[in-house]
């Protein structure tokens, strides 16, 4: 049996909540686009959740503030077969 490499990706979310508090979030293998359209469509996810109050901290429940950085991850592993 050969060894085998998978190529994944992922959207690492970053959140801010007003009480100091903070919680990343990950999006494995999102759809491919451009970073024109990626920067918009985070930009209405921040928006929606903000103006519905969808988020709140656990520790202190404080309110959403947004998100404060978005990062894409691209990660490359190898299995080796060692048979």
């Amino acid at each position: 049996m050969a060894s085998v490499s998978v190529e994944t990706n992922e959207l690492k979310f970053e959140l801010n909540f007003a009480d100091g508090d903070t919680r990343t979030f990950r999006l494995k293998n999102p759809l491919t686009k451009s970073k024109a359209d990626w920067s918009t469509a985070i930009t209405d996810i921040n928006d929606l959740i903000i103006n519905n109050q969808l988020l709140i901290g656990d520790k202190n429940g404080g309110a959403f503030t947004g998100i404060y950085r978005v990062t894409v991850i691209d990660k490359t592993e190898t299995y080796l077969d060692l048979s």
